[in-house]
């Protein structure tokens, strides 16, 4: 005997929820033989129906001298790519005794989309989500080089206190 639930305990069914792991999406699947598939524009964040430009891979260059021995600089922001805001899913930073007091990110990649970036840094243990220390003021603000501009790669440089941010 199959019983009905409630219907206020159904949930509607969206392309994302039904996926099964293996299988593509159908705007992954090619249009006819030997043609490339298409990759769904909402994926991607594009609008209009157009095709989604590849990302932009940043790297984050900060000096700070402020942190003590078996800390690490973080850089946290509204991209998922440095946390979405969440410190414990924070970029970590890395340095060397000849290069400190610099702390430089691996690239992550930005998508495509609207390149004003928000993020601060943080400071706080070495891999541990709790006892981190966010810097004071406003959120940091990168302009990140448009699509037109043809750059693949960018570095956002700035100083632990400090005001400003570069671009590079």
């Amino acid at each position: 005997v199959i019983e009905r639930a409630p219907s206020s305990t159904l949930m509607p069914l969206t392309a994302s929820s039904c996926r099964l792991p293996g299988l593509k999406e159908l705007d992954e699947l090619p249009d006819g033989p030997g043609e490339e598939p298409a990759k769904a524009a909402g994926a991607a964040g594009a609008a209009g129906g157009e095709l989604a430009a590849p990302g932009l891979k940043v790297k984050f260059s900060v000096t700070c001298s402020s942190t003590n021995p078996g800390e690490c600089v973080y850089i946290v922001g509204a991209s998922p790519a440095v946390g979405a805001w969440d410190a414990a899913k924070a970029l970590p930073c890395t340095t060397t005794a000849s290069t400190f007091p610099v702390w430089t990110s691996a690239e992550v990649e930005v998508p495509s989309g609207p390149r004003r970036f928000e993020f601060k840094v943080v400071v706080g243990p070495e891999g541990q989500a709790e006892g981190k220390r966010w810097e004071g003021g406003g959120n940091r603000v990168a302009h990140l080089p448009g699509e037109a501009s043809g750059k693949k790669s960018a570095t956002v440089s700035c100083t632990w206190g400090g005001s400003e941010v570069y671009v590079v």
